[in-house]
């Protein structure tokens, strides 16, 4: 099946939101379709990741210390290297990211982009994770020990708060949001996001724009 995403022009956040608001300064610009193939078969989520744990790296989450989402990045956090364009990968409801990140990582090789396209590919756990499990074999690891957001029963796709008992969890929707500020402030010379969505991960997006 074809799969579809939405190309936004983000500019750098200017003020703190809370969590689970919509974007308020997101001005969008065209509509654009991208074509990834989605494989038949998926492993699931997988921490730390079962081939690319070099491309591991964690997004902390403000306003609930602690956590953090995982994420897999072609480029190391803290890259000022100039690029036209940073490709938000939303995995299906099997929440295998590793599968969409290297299908997304792909088709920048084969448009002949990739020195200049950023992908990031976000976990939407289901499982259990703690940062320096997850960052396992990557060369950037955070000084400290968090726990990832989880979600039961992939309630995520709707934006709901991940798992917990403390009444301060971040909905998924906000996880995203810090996804994206992640990008501003670790690779400054992204000029645009792109987010695309697969199947389950798609209606997320088309829910949370």
């Amino acid at each position: 099946f074809w799969l579809k995403g939405r190309s936004l022009l983000i500019p750098k956040p200017s003020c703190a939101r809370q969590p689970g608001a919509a974007m308020a300064n997101l001005r969008m610009s065209r509509l654009a379709v991208l074509a990834l193939a989605a494989p038949w078969v998926a492993a699931g989520f997988n921490c730390p990741p079962a081939r690319h744990g070099a491309n591991a790296a964690a997004v902390m989450m403000k306003g609930s210390e602690g956590t953090f989402l995982p994420v897999l990045t072609n480029q190391p956090p803290g890259t000022t290297t100039a690029m036209e364009v940073a490709i938000i990968a939303v995995h299906d409801h099997i929440a295998d990211a590793e599968t969409y990140f290297e299908d997304a990582v792909k088709a920048a090789r084969g448009s002949g982009n990739l020195a200049t396209t950023l992908v990031v590919a976000p976990a939407f756990p289901d499982q259990f994770c703690t940062s320096d499990m997850w960052a396992k074999g990557a060369t950037a690891k955070s000084s400290q020990v968090s726990l990832a957001l989880t979600w039961t029963g992939g309630l995520w796709m709707f934006g709901m708060t991940s798992d917990g008992t403390t009444g301060n969890e971040p909905s998924s929707f906000a996880a995203l949001d810090a996804v994206i500020t992640w990008v501003h402030e670790q690779y400054p010379g992204v000029k645009k996001i792109q987010l695309v969505g697969f199947d389950h991960g798609a209606e997320m997006l088309a829910r949370w724009a």
